[in-house]
C-alpha cells in the first residue's frame, strides 16, 4: 500500500504540510448508522448499494493537508488514502495564476453578487482556471463537529483567501448553523479524488470551495459550465454558447432537464433560494411557455440516447437513412430552445459530420464538421486542425461516400475505431 504520506515535492514553489485528526469518531449509534446508510445507498450518484457507515468510520483516518499550487494556497481535511493518492502533476506541474482579470464581480438586478465578463467569450473558451481553497469529504466520520472542523479550515486560508470566502453567501436555511457551515453548505462544488480500495472505502466525491467559481451564480439556462481535472488538480469554468462583454457568467446547481417546479423546489430545499434566472423570469407568467419548457427538457432527461453512428456502420438495414440524424437534430434543436447547450453538443456535431461525409453531401458536411472544429479550438487543437483540413477538402475525410445503398454492400468500420476525432 503506498505511504499515507506523498513524497516531498521537487518543484520549491509548492509546499505541503500534513496533520493528523486525532477526533476519531467511536462507535456510531445504531439509528445514526441506519440513517446514513439509507442515504448514500440509496443515491445512485455515490455508487455504493452496500454501504456500511460503521465499517466506513472504522476504516477512516483523516489529515489536514494545507498545500500552495498554481498561486492558490488552499488546505484539504481528507483520509490518508487520498492524500497518498494525489497526483503527482499536484505537486511538480508548473506554477499557472488564475485567470480571473477578465471578470469582475458586480451587483446583480435581483440575485445579490454575480460574476461577469470584461470581453467576449466563444462557446467551448475556458473562462477561468483555479485550484480549490477548502477540500472536505462528502461524509464525515470525525468526532470533530462540522462547525468546528470547517470554522478551522477556513482560519488556516492566508488572510485575503479567508476574506473572500467568509464573504459568500450563507443560505437563511443554515442560519442556526456557524457563519462557516453554512458557506461550506451553499456554494461548495462537488469534485472527485482517487481513494484506495479497501474493504470499505472513503468515497469519490469531496466537497470544494473555489474563489470565484463559488461566487457564480445559478442559471436553468446556463451559459457555461464547470470541468474538474483530477490531474492538475484545476476546475475549469467554460463558456457553453457566446458571452457578450458585460454579460454575467451562470452556472447550473441543479439538473436543468428537470421540470421548472422540481427544480426550483430543489434550489430552496437544498440552497434556500427562489430562482431568479433570466429563464425561470421569462416563463414566469406563462403557463403554456412552461409547459413547452418542461416537455423539451423531459424529452432530453428520458428519451433513449441518440443512437451513435457506430449503430449504423454495424446494422445498415436497421434504420432508415433519416432515422440517425433526425434523432441528433431533435438533440440539437431542443438544446438550443432550452439553452442547455451545457449538456454538450459535440457528440451530435460529430455524427452529423459523419453522416453528410458519408453521403457526400459537402455543404452539410462542412456545416456540421464546422461546428465540430470549433468546440475543439480550446481543448484540442490537433483535431481542430484535422478538421479544418477536411473541411477544406472534404474528399479526404476517411469515411467520404461510403454509406452503403443496400444492405449487402460492405460495412464501413466505425469511426470511432477508424479515428479518434469522430
Amino acid at each position: 500500500m503506498p505511504s499515507a504520506v506523498p513524497p516531498k515535492p521537487t518543484n520549491p514553489r509548492h509546499h505541503t504540510r500534513v496533520s493528523k485528526d486525532d477526533h476519531h469518531l467511536p462507535d456510531p449509534p445504531q439509528e445514526t448508522c441506519d440513517f446514513i446508510n439509507r442515504r448514500v445507498r440509496g443515491n445512485p450518484h455515490l455508487c455504493r448499494p452496500n454501504f456500511d457507515y460503521r465499517a466506513y468510520c472504522a476504516d477512516r483516518n483523516y489529515s489536514t493537508y494545507e498545500y500552495s499550487i498554481g498561486g492558490t494556497d488552499g488546505v484539504a481535511f481528507v483520509d490518508a488514502g487520498v492524500i497518498s493518492l494525489l497526483p503527482v502533476a499536484f505537486l511538480q506541474s508548473p506554477c499557472l495564476p488564475v485567470t480571473d482579470a477578465s471578470l469582475e464581480i458586480s451587483q446583480t438586478e435581483n440575485k445579490g453578487l454575480g460574476t461577469f465578463v470584461r470581453c467576449k467569450f466563444s462557446a467551448d473558451e475556458t473562462i477561468l482556471l483555479e485550484h480549490p481553497s477548502i477540500v472536505v469529504p462528502y461524509l464525515k466520520a470525525t468526532a470533530m463537529s462540522l462547525s468546528e472542523l470547517y470554522t478551522s479550515l477556513f482560519e488556516k486560508l492566508p488572510p485575503q483567501s479567508h476574506k473572500t470566502l467568509t464573504s459568500l453567501f450563507s443560505s437563511p436555511l443554515f442560519d442556526k448553523l456557524s457563519r462557516a457551515e453554512g458557506i461550506m453548505f451553499t456554494n461548495s462544488i462537488e469534485i472527485d479524488l482517487d481513494v484506495v480500495q479497501d474493504k470499505q472505502p472513503e468515497l469519490n466525491n469531496h466537497r470544494a470551495i473555489f474563489l470565484h467559481t463559488s461566487r457564480i451564480n445559478h442559471s436553468c439556462a446556463p451559459n457555461a459550465r464547470v470541468q474538474w481535472d483530477y490531474a492538475s488538480f484545476e476546475l475549469s469554468v467554460i463558456a457553453t454558447r457566446t458571452i457578450n462583454e458585460g454579460d454575467e457568467v451562470t452556472i447550473s446547481y441543479v439538473d436543468p432537464r428537470f421540470p421548472r417546479e422540481a427544480r426550483r423546489q430543489q434550489l430552496k430545499e437544498t440552497y434556500g433560494f427562489d430562482c431568479q434566472c433570466d429563464h425561470c423570469a421569462k416563463l414566469a407568467t406563462d403557463e403554456d411557455s412552461v409547459k413547452k419548457s418542461d416537455a423539451a427538457r423531459l424529452e432530453l432527461l428520458t428519451a433513449p440516447p441518440a443512437p451513435g453512428v457506430e449503430t449504423w456502420c454495424l446494422d445498415t438495414s436497421s434504420m432508415l437513412d433519416d432515422s440517425l440524424v433526425n434523432a441528433h437534430k431533435r438533440r440539437l434543436e431542443l438544446i438550443e430552445q432550452e439553452g442547455l447547450e451545457a449538456l454538450g453538443c459535440q457528440r451530435h456535431y460529430d455524427v452529423l459530420t459523419v453522416w453528410y461525409g458519408a453521403l457526400s453531401d459537402k455543404k452539410r458536411f462542412r456545416e456540421w464538421a464546422t461546428k465540430s472544429m470549433h468546440t475543439r479550438m480550446q481543448g484540442d487543437p490537433e483535431i481542430a486542425t484535422m478538421f479544418g483540413r477536411w473541411i477544406q477538402v472534404p474528399q479526404t475525410f476517411p469515411l467520404w461516400g461510403e454509406r452503403p445503398s443496400s444492405p449487402t454492400k460492405s460495412k464501413p468500420s466505425s469511426p470511432l475505431t477508424r479515428h479518434r476525432a469522430v
